[in-house]
């Protein structure tokens, strides 16, 4: 039960720290990223969970273990469990998206830097799920 506490507080400070850092130093920060970009930065989070998922299989007679499910009552910084340690980032990063987006509409001028960290975030939860689905035969 702790864990989920842990979670809650780090998805929390990581929003706190959007609402604080959310301000463009550079002028190019105010124009959106190219939707060629953002379907790059998605693709991307989705290929390299699914990679490093793939690999984690791959060694699993190394782990007595084996491979767990995403939960927010586990560990989520438990050495070989990569799922639990992506799902937390995803969602870490999609927190502090939320966060920027949220300092923008309320306070700051109209920017669009919080989309990298969005899109890649939601790659990443994605990879994990495709992850889950893939290889649901060898989940504990």
């Amino acid at each position: 039960m702790k864990w989920f506490y842990i979670r809650w507080v780090t998805l929390l400070l990581t929003y706190g720290s959007g609402l604080v850092l959310a301000t463009p130093y550079d002028p190019d920060y105010l124009n959106s990223a190219p939707l060629k970009f953002i379907f790059e930065m998605l693709a991307f989070g989705i290929f390299s969970t699914f990679l490093l998922v793939s690999f984690r299989v791959m060694k699993s007679s190394k782990y007595e273990n084996g491979l767990y499910r995403p939960s927010w009552s586990r560990n989520p910084f438990a050495r070989g469990q990569v799922l639990v340690n992506f799902h937390l980032g995803a969602l870490v990063f999609m927190t502090y998206a939320l966060g920027c987006v949220t300092k923008t509409i309320f306070i700051g001028p109209q920017s669009f830097f919080w989309e990298i960290p969005f899109f890649f975030g939601l790659g990443v939860w994605i990879g994990a799920r495709v992850c889950m689905f893939v290889y649901r035969n060898e989940l504990a």
